[in-house]
């Protein structure tokens, strides 16, 4: 079985998530980076995992994009979705909808949301004082977490037989 996991990140927190989960899932994992990486063959794989992040209300373009472009192929995979974002409940979910689709949600053999991080020395002056507005902190934030990571893991290796 192999995995391909695709993600885009603004400041790092989808990309450290995204390794974590390469970590916990059985057998060939390939992680790439959308930014990085325009022409992704989906074929040869398996399974096929894609995260963004939310940054005031929109998933990353790339995500948005990839998605677009290449739905067809994604509805006929395995597919796990997840999000690194502050909200949670029906707000984070409308976010997965409005962000993937949702045609691939609903197909979709997992979704998760894997918290967030918000390290305020890495965003422009604008979103900083937006964030310590809305956070009501000056201080760096982080809301991962890891047990969705491993619950996320846990269903797609449900179905893979150890190799």
């Amino acid at each position: 079985m192999s995995t391909l996991i695709l993600y885009a990140t603004r400041y790092g927190c989808t990309e450290k998530c995204a390794n974590q989960l390469s970590d916990k899932i059985k057998g060939q994992v390939d992680v790439k980076n959308l930014a990085r990486s325009k022409d992704i063959a989906l074929e040869p794989y398996s399974q096929i995992i894609i995260g963004g992040s939310i940054m005031a209300g929109k998933i990353n373009k790339e995500v948005a994009g990839y998605v677009k472009k290449n739905l067809d192929t994604l509805l006929n995979k395995k597919v796990g979705l997840f999000l690194c974002c502050l909200e949670h409940g029906k707000q984070a979910e409308k976010q997965m909808e409005d962000g993937f689709g949702t045609q691939l949600v609903e197909r979709a053999i997992a979704r998760g949301f894997f918290g967030g991080e918000i390290e305020l020395k890495k965003l422009n002056f604008l979103f900083r004082g937006m964030m310590k507005k809305m956070l009501k902190t000056d201080q760096d934030v982080s809301r991962l977490l890891p047990e969705n990571i491993d619950n996320f893991a846990a269903v797609l290796n449900d179905g893979i037989k150890d190799e």
